[in-house]
This record gives structure tokens, sequence and C-alpha cells, in this order.
């Protein structure tokens, strides 16, 4: 990983380096999900690296919803649900982060869509409460 060693005073370069991992997940192969792996790994490193650094959580919501679109446009429920899981436990861990809780929403929003597009209503509902509650 590129950013071992960096010292909590390089904080902009931990949001530098955040930004650039989203931005390749926008430019990723659709087919290469061990490479969109890798990269949320490098994004989650950071944050763990970078606990106090709203910009490098904010990345990290915005890399997770991204992936979490990407499972939901292929249909992979259990993936999708795992990056849900993801970031509802960021916006435990940070509930006065409204961009976070907003990431949060939007996921929950999409999932949602899809719930009721299947026809699955006990999930509609259990999103609809978990949206309700947000």
């Amino acid at each position: 990983m590129r950013w071992r060693g960096l010292s909590s005073r390089e904080a902009d370069l931990g949001f530098i380096l955040a930004a650039g991992l989203v931005n390749t997940l926008d430019h990723k192969d659709d087919g290469d999900l061990p490479r969109r792996d890798v990269l949320l790994d490098e994004l989650r490193a950071l944050a763990r690296a970078f606990p106090d650094d709203d910009a490098v959580r904010e990345c990290l919501a915005v890399g997770l919803g991204k992936a979490e679109l990407a499972a939901n446009d292929a249909g992979d429920l259990p993936r999708l649900e795992a990056l849900l899981d993801e970031l509802r436990a960021l916006a435990r861990a940070f509930p006065d982060d409204d961009f976070v809780r907003g990431r949060l929403g939007l996921g929950l929003a999409s999932a949602l869509h899809d719930a009721r597009r299947e026809g699955d209503l006990p999930r509609r509902n259990a999103l609809l409460d978990e949206l309700d509650a947000l």
C-alpha cells in the first residue's frame, strides 16, 4: 500500500490518495471485481489510518456506495447487503456525519427500489423502516 508510513500531519495527502482511489473506481473495468475489491481495501485502510479525517471517511462512503450500485446492477444481493452493512456501520460509528448518513440513505433507497421491483415485500418494508429511522 503506497500510503504506509504517512504521519497524521499529512492528512491532506490521505484525502488526495482517497479521492484518487474513488476516481479509479469510476474508471474500473466492469468485470474486474478483484480490482474493485483491492481499491475498496485501500480506501478502508486509509480510513483506518486517518480516522478523524472527514474527507477520507467521505471518500470511503462514496466508494462503498459505488460498489453497492455495481453489486445492485449485477444482481449480487449478498454483496449488496454486505456493502450496505458496511455503510450502516460507518454511519453508526459517525452518527453526526451527515454526508455518510446521506450516502447510506442513497444506498438504502436504491435497494428499496430493487426490492419493490422484485416484489420482495418483507425486504421493502424493512428498508422503508430503516430509511424512516435514518
